[in-house]
């Protein structure tokens, strides 16, 4: 009898700390609105708003993030990526967080939710130099005159011919809003095809452009339209998350994002300058140590419900369309 007693005032503490943490954790909407101040484009750009160019051509353009330290990477990619490719392409001078006042990357970051995310580690300048790159390469995008933007960090590579690599893009601009062209992990990630439903209906599972349930974590290379871009730069007011981790919240934004398997680009296995200093761990106590990474969980657990329930929407959309017709 004590032990049943003990067992159950175990499992009504249990579930009493579960709902606890369930209401009193953030998780399905987190980014920040309009209204912060100081805002992260207003900061570091100038202004919250981009001046739109008039989206006249339909090419893809290539938007390569570089650091002005590291003009050998520039170099290289030009050579082996951009030149191949032979599309319109920008370099985007990346923002090197440790040149960034720590007062101000201060000012513009959410340490709460970073925090929330990741175990109660702190971000590193890095991290938030990745980020404010990743916003700069949007807005430079949407002051363009292209429809699509290729945005890529300098040290991807291509994985197939670049023949193959450019008709592999021509057909993926269309599927998503954003479409992740370097994800990692993808062989338990292949869930539903979104680029043709009739490969999809007749068993293709290896048709290009695949709705996820799981993050891909990885923003070394992806295709956006302007409407993610938009998007995307009306909620980068703080510097909340990782880049790669702050687009991936599509139900935030309402946009639909898919990656393509088998990947078209990797990264090197080479030290990234950009994201150096990624994360730096916060010192506390076991007891706080513990509760902060239940929170995490709990955290993680309601960004995976809300990642499923609008990757089920979105695949719902996806049957009401009617199947393309063979030519």
């Amino acid at each position: 009898m004590l032990v049943k007693k003990i067992l159950k005032i175990s499992m009504i503490f249990l579930c009493g700390l579960v709902g606890m943490l369930f209401l009193r954790v953030p998780g399905f909407f987190l980014l920040p609105s309009q209204t912060v101040s100081p805002s992260f484009q207003e900061e570091l750009f100038g202004s919250r708003t981009v001046h739109e160019g008039k989206a006249t051509s339909d090419e893809i353009a290539i938007f390569v993030i570089n650091l002005d330290r590291n003009p050998e990477r520039y170099r290289d990619i030009h050579e082996h990526v951009l030149v191949p490719l032979g599309l319109p392409f920008f370099r985007v001078k990346a923002i090197y967080g440790k040149e960034l006042p720590q007062k101000q990357r201060d000012e513009l970051t959410s340490y709460k939710v970073y925090r929330l995310a990741f175990n109660g580690n702190l971000p590193g300048p890095g991290e938030f130099g990745c980020f404010a790159s990743h916003v700069k390469a949007w807005r430079e995008f949407l002051a363009s005159s292209y429809q699509t933007a290729l945005i890529l960090e300098d040290d991807v590579q291509l994985c197939f011919d670049p023949s193959v690599t450019l008709a592999l893009l021509s057909r993926a601009r269309d599927i998503s809003d954003v479409c992740f062209l370097d994800a990692q992990g993808t062989a338990h990630q292949e869930v539903f095809s979104s680029l043709s439903l009739d490969d999809w209906r007749q068993g293709n599972i290896h048709a290009f452009g695949q709705l996820s349930f799981q993050e891909s974590i990885n923003a070394g290379a992806y295709l956006i339209n302007r409407r993610a871009a938009r998007a995307l730069l009306d909620k980068a007011n703080q510097f909340c998350l990782p880049a790669d981790h702050y687009i991936q919240r599509a139900w935030e934004f309402s946009l639909s994002t898919t990656h393509l398997s088998p990947r078209l680009f990797h990264q090197k296995a080479v030290p990234s300058d950009i994201e150096s200093d990624r994360r730096i761990p916060f010192k506390r106590s076991i007891p706080e140590r513990l509760f902060q990474r239940l929170e995490t969980q709990m955290f993680h657990l309601k960004r995976d419900m809300a990642r499923v329930v609008f990757q089920l929407w979105s695949f719902v959309k996806i049957l009401w369309k009617e199947p393309p017709q063979k030519k």
